[in-house]
């Protein structure tokens, strides 16, 4: 990568209980030019490391310890979190969905991931925010 792609990196948060997800996915974020600053493994960590690291984008896990994703998305949207949630679940019903949405996830992706969508949801991320 040259100097230019350096500053252009979004930074960002894994939160899942998984480790191997925790690890697959930030290989995946890496090789789409994010930077990966922190995981999690259950919600109320992942408030802290929110609110400590005010990552670009956020990978949350809907089925966690202490609290799920989808409660880590309504702390988001009370505080007003400058932050790009993307939920993570491998049950995709449509009330997840709905739910998610509804709670101000960008992106819904289905476990395990396919690295076309994550390269797209980055891409997105990007255009958007110009970075």
């Amino acid at each position: 990568m040259n100097e230019s792609s350096e500053q252009i990196k979004p930074t960002v948060l894994i939160v899942d209980d998984a480790t191997e997800i925790q690890m697959v996915l930030k290989r995946t974020l890496e090789i789409c030019g994010c930077k990966v600053i922190a995981h999690a493994e259950d919600g109320e960590q992942a408030i802290k490391l929110l609110e400590q690291y005010s990552p670009d984008i956020v990978f949350l896990d809907i089925e966690m310890p202490k609290k799920n994703g989808l409660e880590v998305l309504d702390v988001i949207k009370e505080r007003n979190m400058s932050v790009c949630p993307i939920i993570m679940s491998a049950h995709s019903s449509k009330e997840n969905l709905t739910s998610a949405i509804k709670r101000g996830a960008q992106g819904f992706i289905v476990k395990p991931h396919d690295h076309k969508i994550i390269e797209k949801i980055i891409a997105d991320y990007l255009a958007a925010n110009k970075k």
